[in-house]
């Protein structure tokens, strides 16, 4: 994605969903077409992230962050810390497991994202869900926040589930098939309907 592509989406958007359009005038241009992202840093945040809050997880980030005294999270900085150090930054026992075994794949080269960046979404998730801790919403997150796919939804995403209940007249939270059923008229611009509906809840 880039900047220009983003404002095309936000356009093309507004004029196929009027809900999403006030979200667009509300809370501005999208900033997911700007600069690029760091593939390992992202896919960290992910791991800390999974089941939490953004407040939550934002905690343990920036605790994890002051161990390696950086301000973002390299591999060889995370490999060098202990569980037991991961653990006392406020990460679950498994967590602070699959942030060293992330580490070690980058570290080894078994994980390699620049050939990462070239496969499709669906062989992209195929790879990075068999690494220990990352499941189809972790990998979905890689594709929106690291690699900016522009047509990418998570229907298991609690955020979402709850930003469509408010914002759809929902009865209960949507399955799969609800949820695409919605995020169907996005396409293919998912990704930047995704980040505002999260802007709404957050």
């Amino acid at each position: 994605m880039n900047e220009a592509l983003v404002a095309q989406a936000e356009t093309y958007l507004q004029s196929k969903d009027t809900i999403l359009g006030e979200l667009i005038n509300a809370h501005g241009p999208c900033p997911l077409g700007r600069g690029r992202a760091d593939y390992f840093n992202t896919l960290a945040w992910s791991i800390v992230s999974q089941q939490l809050s953004t407040k939550a997880a934002n905690t343990i980030g920036c605790r994890v962050l002051q161990l390696t005294d950086s301000a973002t999270m390299h591999a060889d900085a995370i490999s060098r810390l202990s569980q037991s150090q991961l653990r006392a930054a406020g990460l679950s026992n498994n967590k602070a497991l699959f942030l060293l075994d992330l580490a070690a794949e980058y570290r080894s080269g078994r994980l390699n994202f620049r050939s990462l960046a070239q496969r499709p979404d669906q062989e992209v998730i195929a790879r990075l869900i068999q690494l220990r801790g990352i499941g189809p919403w972790t990998a979905e997150m890689f594709l929106m926040f690291a690699l900016r796919r522009p047509d990418v939804a998570s229907p298991a995403d609690v955020g979402l589930q709850r930003a469509m209940v408010e914002l759809y007249g929902l009865r209960k939270k949507p399955g799969v098939r609800r949820f695409n059923d919605i995020a169907r008229r996005w396409a293919p611009y998912r990704t930047i309907a995704c980040w505002y509906l999260w802007r709404a809840v957050d």
